[in-house]
């Protein structure tokens, strides 16, 4: 099966942090860095600063629950799709590569639950 959500990237084993690589533009990565060098601050610490802000204004319950949402569906539309080109694609297994990948890409087994679960409910309305 193709992967449905994977990328090419490295993987560290950390259980307390993850490593998130982004591509800057350069008038921000000159931003960050004159900032960083100025402050005698790292860049990894700056730019968790700036998420850390990010999250406590803007990252609500309700937020959270709409990201879950939107992943879920995304994710049964793939089921969708795959069950045009493989008519005998079961269920079961597509929710199995989806649990995989996502403790791949790290994340912890309640989220991984909860994505499980809006997906079931997707699954469930469809049928209807």
């Amino acid at each position: 099966m193709a992967y449905l959500i994977r990328t090419k990237n490295k993987k560290v084993q950390d259980p307390v942090t993850k490593f998130v690589g982004v591509h800057l533009p350069l008038r921000i990565h000159s931003c960050i860095t004159l900032y960083s060098m100025a402050n005698n601050i790292n860049k990894s610490t700056l730019m968790e600063d700036i998420f850390s802000c990010w999250i406590d204004r803007s990252y609500t319950t309700e937020v959270e629950e709409k990201c879950y949402l939107d992943f879920s569906k995304m994710m049964f539309s793939k089921y969708l799709n795959l069950q045009v080109t493989r008519k005998s694609l079961p269920y079961s297994f597509f929710i199995q590569e989806v649990k995989k990948e996502l403790e791949y890409k790290g994340l912890t087994i309640p989220v991984i639950k909860k994505i499980l679960d809006y997906i079931d409910k997707e699954h469930e309305a469809h049928k209807k």
